[in-house]
């Protein structure tokens, strides 16, 4: 049965297995080890009571044969010999006391009291010899005599005792010694098993590991995948994943080639030499180029010849650097008619290539172009005589040609009103295109919020008196940094449009609040409102909220656009609250960054 285990189950498989064994070695030779030690000190002390019994018999023997001789030959040399051998059986009493501590053994026991009592008649029988009578002195040697046939005997008995017992210690040893070697091999044994359990995981993982890196090569190089490996362990669940992920990318990739192949702009890559390797389909429809034509070919033999070291600089700086800016180049079609290209391209410097996506706005730059030549027109052409008009309007409202009746009054007066409208709409539109092209100039200084809400009003306070509007501004000196011409612009586009919409006898106030980072400027009226789809329209060109406002209320719809290009160009913001029946609410931010005075061209809309 194959094992299906996680990596880390065989990890505590590989370290549990040998450890479970060697703990068990180890115990168990342990145990034999003390168990060793208990019998090797079993065994030595009854070899080391055995000789002191020995011993001890022979001190007797030796000590009961030296007083025979004594009494017989009467020789000093026996005496001490006698007297020696009693020294020397009290020490080996002694010290057999200290051997047999905690032994009860009865003929141990017997032993030890026959030792005694032998003790006590030999020195007894010393004794009578120097001074007793003969008779005392032959009854107290039979009695030793007698103890010593019974200390022999008893003697006899611990020694075949001590015999039996040091043979069977000597057999337990060799048991021991049999079992520890024992141990020994079963240790190498273990040992070969996790030897074995090694080889088989680290055998298993580093196939299932190369397969995976086998996946990984394939993957990069856009090969097919071997198939997906088998079991629940991690490395399966990353090759599972891994899997998935090709998917993904292969899907994403043929999405990717499909985008690319029917994109309209031209999709290319260039060497560091800036030719062509690769490019899609959009070649042949945007220059009229196949993709043969273009391999190999440096993008500088395309690029107008008048641009071709400017384009060679401007490559070189993009690889240089890694930059990303856009650029826009003139280039030449294969039938040699001209087109713009607006570029944006991003060096590889794994690939030593340079990726780039070019998008053909030659009919963007027509129409620009086009643009530029009917506002030079209106400039010119029509703003010049409808100048001279609206002059002999006045001219003729003034009576400098002869009194008007009432009737002519009327439609000179009217159409003063249509020319000056349609004046104002041709200056709002140059305006516009001044803004988009950068040629307007900000003039930036501290300007006191109530100089800025002063002129404001002096340009609207007639039209707020017709309507019988009463204007309500903030006092306060707060500091604006701005061009003041150009915010009185804004703030009077503000409170025009809120004199329009606002009922007679209302309220308009002029609010401001200073804050660390900017100063927030309110106009705030008690008009209609704005509908809440509206609010984020308002700021566009030609939008008003209602058409019907073109016609009433009049206005080009340029008036709020015209605004937010003026305060983007401050890097402020713009905007507006609303509810209907409740009145709008037109605000402007201008930072407060303290700068020199300097002059700053507006950024393109």
């Amino acid at each position: 049965m194959k094992l299906d285990l996680k990596l880390s189950q065989k990890a505590v498989m590989l370290a549990a297995v040998p450890l479970i064994f060697e703990l068990g070695f180890f115990c168990t030779l342990v145990y034999e080890v003390k168990n060793f030690d208990t019998q090797t000190k079993i065994q030595n002390q009854a070899r080391d009571i055995l000789t002191t019994v020995n011993l001890l018999l022979k001190s007797f023997l030796q000590a009961a044969g030296a007083m025979g001789m004594f009494q017989v030959h009467h020789e000093e040399r026996f005496r001490k010999q006698y007297d020696h051998a009693i020294v020397e059986m009290k020490r080996l009493r002694l010290e057999l006391d200290g051997l047999i501590k905690g032994d009860t053994s009865e003929d141990l026991v017997e032993f030890v009291g026959s030792s005694d009592e032998l003790i006590r008649a030999l020195e007894q029988c010393s004794d009578l010899v120097s001074t007793g009578d003969r008779i005392d002195r032959m009854r107290s040697i039979i009695r030793a005599q007698k103890l010593l046939t019974k200390i022999d005997s008893s003697g006899n008995k611990v020694i075949d005792r001590l015999k039996r017992t040091n043979d069977e210690q000597t057999l337990m040893q060799a048991k021991i010694y049999a079992m520890i070697e024992w141990l020994v091999v079963a240790a190498g044994l273990s040992i070969v098993i996790a030897i074995v359990l090694t080889i088989y995981f680290v055998r298993g993982t580093s196939k299932r590991l190369n397969v995976l890196m086998d996946n990984t090569l394939s993957l990069a190089m856009e090969k097919p995948l071997q198939a997906p490996l088998e079991g629940k362990d991690e490395i399966a669940t990353i090759d599972g994943v891994f899997h998935k992920m090709a998917e993904a990318l292969s899907s994403a990739r043929t999405k990717e080639q499909a985008l690319t192949r029917n994109a309209l702009d031209v999709i290319c890559s260039l060497d560091s030499k800036f030719k062509f390797t690769k490019m899609n389909q959009a070649v042949k429809n945007v220059w009229g180029y196949d993709d043969e034509e273009l391999l190999g070919r440096s993008l500088l033999s395309l690029v107008d010849k008048d641009s071709v070291e400017h384009t060679r600089e401007l490559l070189e700086e993009i690889v240089r650097t890694n930059s990303t800016a856009p650029f826009e180049l003139r280039m030449q079609r294969k039938d040699r008619t001209p087109c713009d290209m607006s570029w944006s391209a991003q060096w590889s410097e794994s690939d030593q290539s340079l990726f780039c996506v070019a998008h053909d706005v030659s009919e963007r730059k027509r129409l620009e172009r086009m643009k530029q030549e009917v506002v030079a027109m209106v400039s010119h052409d029509l703003r010049s005589p409808l100048t001279s008009i609206q002059a002999m309007f006045d001219l003729l409202e003034a009576g400098a040609l002869g009194e008007l009746n009432d009737r002519g009054a009327e439609k000179i007066q009217r159409s003063s009103a249509s020319l000056a409208r349609l004046i104002s709409m041709i200056n709002d539109l140059l305006d516009m295109e001044k803004l988009e092209s950068g040629m307007f100039e900000l003039t930036l200084q501290t300007v006191p919020f109530t100089t800025l809400a002063k002129h404001s009003l002096e340009g609207i306070q007639t039209s707020a008196d017709q309507k019988k509007i009463h204007l309500e501004v903030a006092q306060s000196t707060a500091p604006v940094y701005c061009d003041g011409d150009r915010i009185v612009r804004v703030l009077i586009n503000f409170l025009s449009n809120a004199i329009k919409f606002s009922p007679t006898d209302s309220t308009i106030k002029i609010e401001v609040e200073d804050e660390e980072d900017f100063v927030k400027i309110n106009v705030i009226d008690q008009g209609k409102g704005i509908p809440p789809d509206k609010l984020e329209s308002v700021f566009e060109r030609f939008k008003q909220v209602e058409r019907a406002d073109e016609t009433t209320k009049g206005g080009s719809g340029l008036g709020l656009a015209i605004c937010k290009a003026i305060i983007d160009a401050h890097q402020g913001t713009i905007g507006v609250e609303s509810e209907i029946g409740k009145g709008s609410t037109f605000w402007i931010k201008l930072p407060k960054q303290k700068q020199s005075e300097r002059k700053q061209s507006l950024a393109t809309v």
